[in-house]
């Protein structure tokens, strides 16, 4: 890290820029890669119904580890990034330290909510689950290592070591995954769902495991003790917020499926879920992207580089907004055909439900890292306030289109409700930060001068 503070501030940024970039477009790919290949194998594995169940599993587990995970996995970036930028050391390390005995207490509380009864209750109740409710001690190892296995990712981002936040983000967990999966695929052919969560969790704690020793030897034990120089209130003061609106958000990514697991017979909820698993991969050119430049934001805001800052982000929405056209345009017109070939036949009805999920996430990269910079600026707050209300209206709208509309209106909803959370977002960093993030029109010089301080 020394060496880094000898280079002057144009040249560090642009070389760390690039090489981190290179790292999470190689570690962001091989995990939509294992995605894709972890939910082709599924779907055969587990037949329809089954797949319903494990979306529903997935969809709790997801929900489950942002609730234990209490907004500290962006206040890790914010707060490392920034104290290593100011040459504060020791206040990264006691961030490190901070973030992880809270986390231990947020993982245990998830932990115990879902073994308590009540995990076991929603599934049966409300999803006519009870293959699921017999493996929710399962699932709630699964949530919280996947809790853990977030922070110690953005842990990483924030010391700007990009290349082990794409490893330990998710790529070594999907190489493991579905290298388990390919045997069980090719060995045994249907496996139970229990099964299948436990080589799940497997992968997981192995993941975990190696980040987390990586994470202490590379970045914690290198740095000095500082106590006192961070304290709980100034932690949460950031994360609470961060983690309201983190929880209202993967609600309303999550709440389409739980309402129709109420609704809808679990064969459409797994036609369902196919489609909102790929209809990622039109905004993964911007989740690229936001996973490069938080620590960069927190730093530059905090030194006052605006308008240096604003440039990096309009122009690097520009090279986001181009391969996320192209996808929409394939997913609108032959979103049929792709279903059908990396899934069974029988998910070509999904093809509609693609195309108007796909909508939200373009204008999702056409207003740029606009969540991401007010999050990383200290407007935390004005996001929590966006994220209630917005996405609150529409979990709501979604109970009653499931009831007439199906599955089809529960995605119109989602794709309405999630775009208008992006223009707010988006009207709101300008008017707190003084800055515009959708994509700007770059010429060729303004892509040679992208990350220099020119």
């Amino acid at each position: 890290m020394t060496d880094d503070l000898n280079l002057t501030p144009p040249e560090n940024l642009r070389s760390r820029m690039l090489s981190g970039g290179a790292w999470v477009l190689f570690g962001k790919t091989i995990t939509v890669l294992c995605t894709l290949a972890n939910d082709a194998l599924l779907t055969r594995i587990l037949g329809e119904d089954g797949y319903g169940t494990y979306v529903a599993a997935f969809s709790l587990v997801s929900v489950a580890a942002v609730a234990g995970q209490l907004g500290l996995h962006q206040a890790a970036v914010r707060f490392i990034a920034s104290s290593m930028g100011l040459q504060q050391p020791g206040r990264a390390r006691e961030t490190l330290r901070l973030i992880f005995r809270w986390a231990v207490i947020g993982g245990l509380g998830v932990f115990l909510l879902l073994v308590s009864g009540l995990g076991g209750y929603l599934v049966v109740r409300y999803w006519q689950a009870p293959e699921l409710a017999a493996s929710m001690g399962t699932v709630a190892v699964w949530a919280v290592l996947v809790s853990f296995q977030v922070i110690t990712s953005e842990c990483f981002r924030g010391f700007k070591d990009l290349r082990f936040a794409a490893l330990f983000g998710g790529a070594i967990t999907g190489i493991i995954n579905v290298g388990l999966l390919t045997v069980i695929f090719f060995g045994g052919g249907k496996t139970p769902i229990a099964v299948i969560l436990q080589v799940v969790v497997i992968a997981a704690a192995l993941s975990l495991g190696v980040g987390l020793v990586v994470l202490y030897r590379l970045h914690g034990s290198a740095l000095p003790i500082d106590r006192g120089s961070l304290t709980t209130g100034e932690l949460f003061h950031t994360a609470a917020p961060l983690w309201a609106i983190i929880v209202v958000n993967t609600l309303l990514a999550h709440a389409d499926r739980w309402i129709l697991l109420a609704f809808l017979p679990k064969a459409e909820v797994g036609y369902y879920g196919v489609a909102a698993r790929l209809v990622m991969v039109v905004s993964q050119s911007l989740i690229l992207i936001n996973l490069l430049v938080p620590p960069y934001i927190a730093e530059l805001y905090a030194k006052g580089e605006k308008q240096r800052l604003e440039r990096i982000l309009r122009q690097t929405a520009a090279l986001a907004a181009i391969p996320a056209l192209a996808v929409l345009l394939v997913f609108v017109f032959a979103g049929g055909p792709l279903l059908g070939l990396f899934y069974p036949d029988s998910y070509r009805a999904a093809a509609g439900i693609l195309a108007i999920l796909s909508v939200s996430k373009l204008v999702n990269v056409l207003t740029g890292s606009s969540g991401i910079t007010m999050a990383m600026t200290g407007h935390q707050h004005i996001l929590m306030r966006i994220a209630v209300v917005t996405s609150g209206l529409s979990i709501v709208t979604c109970y009653f289109m499931v009831q007439r509309w199906g599955a089809v209106g529960v995605a119109a909803t989602v794709s309405i409700g999630s775009s208008l959370v992006f223009i707010f977002q988006w009207l709101a960093t300008k008017k707190y930060t003084g800055m515009w993030t959708h994509p700007s029109i770059p010429r060729v010089a303004d892509i040679r001068k992208l990350f220099t301080g020119s």
